[in-house]
């Protein structure tokens, strides 16, 4: 996702007054020039390019979407004082007045987890849909309600109980992390912006590979069990083909892969699959297609198309996929996933 030919939003005193304000806000109290043009895009990162008239802030979507306003502020506030500092000749040298290390710092970890779940959304999500014509116009609502499941169970982990969020609520009007924080003065964007950049997202994945790009529009409650499988069940076979090599023999089955993995060579297994995922352990992501194979046979199906690791069956009884891989050296769940996987 570092494309830089990318459609972008333009965000102006017309349009978006109130995010206009709020980066030059931030960009007075460090000291530092204010960027002339500022423009959304939909990748997780941010970047100034050139210099005084014809400055330009390239801001990520992804980061104003999922940053509370302080995180955000220090996020951008860090991009401009290390470009304005380096280009003076300063290196990490950053200003005095308004920057508390640790904040940014933090802002930064936080925006690096973000980061992380973006792109394992659109590659689990959007990934399998491109590849079956499709593009999810709901793409930001639905990647802002897994990031809020996954802040929910990091604090019920954490023993914090976590704070109820609406999960109803439009896509590009950002909720704060927490009760105590301030949210991002982000106005909507309009169906055609955030389709369009939803569709850019899904086309990347098309690109190069001599496919068709007409693309449909498709919410994820529209999409079809069956372009799931197709996704699942061809990285199935990727990761199969990879132990098979690493065997030196024809072919492998579940439970010889569950064996390589077993001995530690799951992340061996995806680099030879080309499979590999950010923020996913190598274990759960070779297991996890195997896994859904053999449940789709025993007639399984998920929960909710944006929580794929609970699975329920036709008795009506759940499984949670994603915890029995948490412990999969254990000997009593290497038993299970083997004879599942058989």
């Amino acid at each position: 996702m570092k494309t830089r030919d990318l459609i972008t939003y333009r965000v102006g005193p017309e349009g978006q007054p109130e995010l206009w304000r709020f980066i030059r806000d931030s960009a007075d109290r460090l000291g530092v020039a204010a960027p002339e043009v500022v423009e959304l895009y939909p990748v997780p990162d941010v970047e100034l390019a050139g210099s005084g008239r014809q400055s330009r802030l390239l801001l990520g979507l992804p980061y104003v979407l999922g940053l509370d306003a302080d995180g955000l502020a220090d996020v951008i506030g860090h991009e401009l004082t290390y470009q304005q500092t380096r280009r003076g000749g300063v290196v990490n040298r950053l200003p005095a007045q308004g920057i508390c290390p640790e904040s940014v710092a933090s802002a930064l970890v936080d925006a690096a987890h973000v980061a992380v779940s973006f792109e394992r959304f659109v590659l689990q999500y959007t990934g399998p849909l491109a590849s079956a014509g499709y593009y999810p116009v709901d793409l930001w609502e639905g990647w802002r309600w897994t990031l809020r499941q996954e802040r929910g169970r990091q604090a019920a982990a954490a023993s914090v109980r976590p704070v109820p969020l609406d999960p109803s609520g439009p896509a590009t009007a950002p909720a704060p992390a927490d009760g105590g924080t301030r949210p991002v003065p982000l106005r909507p964007l309009g169906i055609t912006t955030e389709t369009g950049f939803a569709r850019l997202l899904a086309e990347e994945f098309l690109s190069g590979a001599g496919q068709d790009q007409r693309l449909r529009p498709v919410t994820f409650d529209e999409v079809p069990h069956e372009v799931w499988d197709a996704g699942l069940n061809r990285q199935a076979v990727a990761i199969r083909t990879a132990a098979a090599w690493l065997l030196r023999q024809p072919r492998a089955t579940g439970p010889e892969v569950l064996g390589l993995v077993a001995d530690g060579r799951a992340a061996e297994i995806l680099r030879s699959a080309g499979v590999e995922s950010p923020g996913l352990e190598p274990a759960a992501r070779t297991l996890g297609p195997l896994v859904h194979e053999a449940l789709r046979r025993r007639m399984y199906r998920f929960e909710h198309p944006l929580r794929q690791n609970l699975y329920v069956g036709p008795a009506w009884d759940r499984i949670d996929v994603a915890e029995l891989l948490e412990s999969v050296d254990q000997p009593n769940v290497l038993a299970r996933l083997g004879y599942l996987l058989t």
